[in-house]
């Protein structure tokens, strides 16, 4: 039994196959073991982050580069800004500015060159061990020790020998690669300012509701509204701006050049300028363009709304420009030309209370309160110099229209009866008859007067109110009983003449006969 079924396991591939298989899975780790050795090995000796005394301190390195391309250049303020204050917080990255980012700049590289300065002393302290053990070695020592130990000792000390040779010349790439990422991050920065900027003012969609940067004043010119910053100085600024963001970067001396470092310095072939480093990084100049490109959009709506908002309350502007206090109290006035003046100043008031003080635009917002303080004292301070020759225009008109109402009514009581008296009392009554429409309209127009000075709450003298008592008595008088009675008496007077003249005519008639 046990030899067929022996007989039936070496016929099934798995058992008859088994030796092979393992001896071929065996083959292969060990084949992936080797390779994996091979790989490392020649990683160990071409790649320095391999090597722990280089590693400690190019991490270092890195921490410090990362730093300057975590933060941007230069921070957005959260609220809006007049384009002045916004100069002034970029004033942080002038190049020729002794504080600022550059400091920041400065320091940073300084404790990169200290950092690639400790790893100089880490490689030759290392190499001073090793020297100082084989020169400490005496043959008393080694007759102590066997051969084979020997042997693996001195394998030891030449693999460390050469493994910090191998440091010593791969400080040169240290240097190199810690200028690169100083430079990189530096670039990273400066794209991250540009990037901040273009979120702010470009890539908010146009349903997204922008967060106002620039305040600009609007206020009118001799002939369209002008808004102060102007587009052209904006430009400036941004341009300013921009080149200074290259230009900090640019002003820091490469790690390459710093004197500490001259012992293992590389050459300086291959550095880019950061100017034209930043011309071939295509996000930079992206960024840049797209700025520029939409706040100039967005500066010309803003002008256009601006003189569709402002435009109408230029008759203000003219009127506050053309107008003289000293001037207007010297000139003579009448009730009529006083009146259409306060009725003009009535809507400018109404005008100026619609008035919009701010308007946005994108990352701008236009404020007006400037404006409007400066055209809403106009309607007052007329108003203010028109009362008092409203009220002295008023009396002058008063007194003058009853004197004359009174002339007129003691002239009409009169009853002539002599023929020269009822030619000029006729002449009397014919100049009363074509007054009179005038002298109501100059009672209407003192009236009127009283109402508006009441309306605008000006207080008016007690004589002011008994004159205008008067005048209102005085004209009844004149067109309810003076004048009708004066035409019924010349009526009569008239007929009574016209029937004598026709019996002298009878009479004459008759003696004739």
């Amino acid at each position: 039994h046990q030899c067929m079924m022996y007989r039936v396991l070496k016929s099934m591939n798995f058992f008859r196959l088994y030796t092979h298989s393992k001896a071929i899975q065996q083959w292969r780790r060990n084949a992936r073991d080797a390779a994996f050795c091979r790989t490392r090995g020649r990683l160990a000796r071409n790649c320095f982050w391999s090597r722990p005394i280089l590693t400690e301190h190019m991490l270092r390195v890195k921490g410090l580069t990362s730093e300057v391309g975590a933060s941007p250049m230069l921070s957005l303020p959260d609220r809006c800004v007049r384009l002045e204050e916004f100069e002034t917080l970029a004033q942080c990255v002038k190049p020729e500015l002794a504080g600022g980012k550059r400091q920041d700049l400065e320091r940073t590289r300084e404790a990169v060159v200290e950092t690639l300065e400790a790893l100089i002393a880490a490689v030759r302290k290392g190499m001073d061990k090793v020297n100082l053990r084989r020169s400490t070695s005496s043959f008393a020592q080694s007759r102590t020790r066997s051969l084979a130990q020997e042997k693996i000792e001195t394998k030891e000390r030449l693999r460390m020998e050469q493994i910090l040779h191998e440091d010593e010349m791969s400080l040169s790439s240290c240097i190199r690669l810690a200028d690169c990422m100083l430079q990189a991050n530096l670039v990273t920065s400066i794209t991250c300012t540009a990037e901040d900027l273009y979120q702010r003012v470009d890539a908010a969609s146009p349903r997204e509701q922008k967060k106002k940067l620039f305040a600009i004043t609007a206020r009118l010119g001799p002939q369209e509204v002008l808004l102060e910053p102007s587009r052209e100085r904006f430009l400036e600024v941004f341009h300013e701006t921009y080149k200074d963001l290259t230009g900090v970067a640019d002003a820091l001396p490469p790690v390459l050049a710093s004197p500490a470092l001259a012992a293992h310095r590389p050459s300086f072939d291959g550095l880019v300028s950061m100017p034209r480093l930043l011309s071939r990084h295509r996000p930079w100049v992206l960024y840049m363009d797209s700025t520029l490109k939409n706040l100039t959009s967005q500066l010309r709506e803003a002008h256009q709304l601006a003189a569709e908002t402002y435009g109408p309350f230029r008759k203000v502007f003219e009127y506050k420009n053309q107008w003289n206090k000293e001037a207007f109290k010297q000139r003579s006035h009448s009730i009529e030309s006083l009146s259409k003046e306060v009725e003009l100043m009535v809507q400018f008031q109404d005008s100026l209370s619609k008035f919009r003080v701010q308007r946005h635009v994108g990352v701008l917002a236009i404020e007006g309160r400037q404006l409007r303080d400066e055209l809403q004292t106009v309607p007052s301070t007329v108003l203010t110099c028109i009362w008092p020759l409203m009220q002295s225009s008023v009396r002058f008109e008063g007194i003058r229209v009853s004197e004359r109402l009174e002339k007129l009514n003691q002239e009409l009581d009169e009853r002539p009866s002599k023929v020269p008296a009822l030619e000029a009392y006729s002449h009397v009554l014919e100049v009363a008859d074509h007054e009179e429409l005038t002298l109501e309209a100059s009672v209407e127009q003192i009236q009127g007067a009283h109402r508006l000075l009441r309306t605008h709450g000006i207080r008016l003298l007690s004589d002011d109110h008994v004159l205008l008592e008067r005048l209102l008595t005085q004209l009844h008088e004149f067109s309810s009983a003076s004048l009708p009675a004066a035409k019924g008496f010349l009526a009569q007077k008239r007929r009574e003449q016209r029937l004598l003249a026709s019996e002298e005519l009878v009479a004459s008639l008759e003696i004739s006969e």
